[in-house]
C-alpha cells in the first residue's frame, strides 16, 4: 500500500488528518483539565482552614469539590465549589471580613495561592499536549 494521494482525494485526506489532530488536542486537553482540577480540589482542601464543626455539617475543607459543567465536543468546563451550607464562607475566608464588634479578619489567600500553582502546572501540560499532538 502507498502513501500517495490523488488530487480529487487531497481534500477528504487533509480534513481525515486535521479531525484526528483535533481529537488527540481534544482528549489531551480535557486529560490536563481533569487533572488540573483534581490537584487545585486536593491543594485547597489541604490548605482550608479547619475550624469548628458546630452544627455537624462537616469542615469547610471537607466539603471542598469539582463538577463537570459542561462537556462538549468542542468544550469543556470543570467548577471548583465548596457544598452546602459552608459555600457562603469561600469569600469571606479569602478576602477577610468585619466581626460583629468592629474588628476586622484578614483573608487567607489559600484560593488564590493555590490558583497560581496549579495554573502554571495546567500551562505547561497543555502546551505539552500541543506538542506532543501527533
Amino acid at each position: 500500500m502507498s502513501n500517495t494521494i490523488r488530487a480529487d482525494e487531497l481534500n477528504s485526506a487533509i480534513k481525515g488528518q486535521l479531525e484526528n489532530y483535533n481529537n488527540l488536542i481534544i482528549k489531551g486537553i480535557k486529560s490536563e483539565v481533569k487533572k488540573a482540577m483534581k490537584d487545585f480540589v486536593k491543594n485547597t482542601s489541604e490548605s482550608a482552614p479547619v475550624g469548628n464543626d458546630y452544627y455537624g455539617y462537616g469542615h469547610y475543607r471537607d466539603l471542598i469539590a469539582s463538577r463537570v459543567s459542561e462537556n462538549t465536543n468542542t468544550s469543556f468546563i470543570m467548577e471548583w465549589y465548596v457544598k452546602n451550607p459552608k459555600y457562603r464562607l469561600s469569600h469571606l475566608l479569602e478576602k477577610g471580613h468585619r466581626t460583629k464588634n468592629g474588628g476586622y479578619v484578614s483573608g487567607l489567600g489559600f484560593i488564590a495561592a493555590n490558583l497560581s500553582i496549579v495554573e502554571a502546572q495546567y500551562t505547561r501540560g497543555i502546551e505539552g499536549v500541543i506538542r506532543n499532538a501527533k
